[in-house]
């Protein structure tokens, strides 16, 4: 269980080398270190000294002002601790590194009281390091809740994709592309209509084209018959014509022959 006692002042008394990494990460508030609250400070109000446990407190890099006063445990002190880490995460530095060589004994007042924070550097995206610092807002109330955080990392996270889109416009993408395949659709269908009345045409064409055949052979063997009759035709008159002849040659032979006798 975490201790309420307040960390601005720090142990004197060193701190087990297993239990101190090099970046001041982990710090320990152990019976007669001497950790006293707020109004122990020398601003006369004679507090006593709270004893705390063997139990590690906190990362004090990464400890929300409140709960180095001696606050409770609230779920926004995880979400300051956030806010430290996404420093930590763009930088990759160690924060409050310059107090490392006093055992970073400076750091919880400078954190509670004169509200010490890590410094971006100039590149940080903006919309990052707002969240960061509203993380680390020295006013819990104004810290965003665990989905809010989740919510605005998530907005970060489609950001850095390309593809931070609001859900009008994502809406707006959606219905054009439904369009765009709906009119595909609409061209294939019209395109296979056409092939279909371009091949029954063709059909047709094919069709007439076999009976205007039929008709010219019809024709040409109509014209052939024709052409039969009238030589029969002919045939018959010539045979009538040579007939006739025969017959006046004759008539002219018989009158002949009786004018003789």
């Amino acid at each position: 269980m975490r201790t309420k006692a307040s960390l601005l002042t720090m142990p004197s008394n060193p701190l087990p080398p297993n239990k101190h990494t090099h970046a001041g990460f982990v710090d320990l508030v152990r019976k007669g270190s001497g950790v006293r609250r707020p109004n122990d400070e020398g601003d006369g109000s004679g507090g006593e000294p709270h004893e705390g446990n063997s139990d590690p407190v906190g990362t004090v890099t990464h400890m929300a002002p409140e709960l180095l006063e001696g606050s409770s445990v609230e779920a926004s002190v995880d979400i300051y601790s956030f806010g430290i880490l996404m420093w930590e995460i763009f930088t990759g530095r160690a924060p409050y590194s310059e107090f490392a060589s006093n055992n970073f004994a400076d750091v919880p007042k400078k954190v509670a009281r004169e509200n010490l924070r890590p410094r971006f550097p100039a590149e940080t995206p903006p919309l990052f390091m707002q969240l960061a610092t509203a993380c680390w807002s020295g006013d819990p109330a104004r810290r965003p809740t665990s989905p809010a955080l989740v919510a605005r990392l998530q907005s970060l996270l489609d950001e850095s994709c390309g593809g931070l889109v609001p859900a009008a416009e994502r809406l707006g993408v959606v219905v054009a592309v439904v369009i765009m395949v709906a009119v595909v659709m609409v061209a294939v269908a019209i395109m296979a209509a056409a092939v279909v009345v371009v091949v029954v045409v063709m059909m047709v064409v094919v069709a007439a084209a076999a009976v205007a055949a039929v008709a010219v052979v019809a024709a040409v063997v109509v014209g052939a018959v024709a052409v039969v009759v009238v030589a029969a035709v002919a045939v018959v008159a010539a045979v009538v014509v040579v007939a006739a002849a025969v017959a006046v040659v004759a008539v002219a032979v018989a009158v002949a022959v009786a004018g003789g006798s």
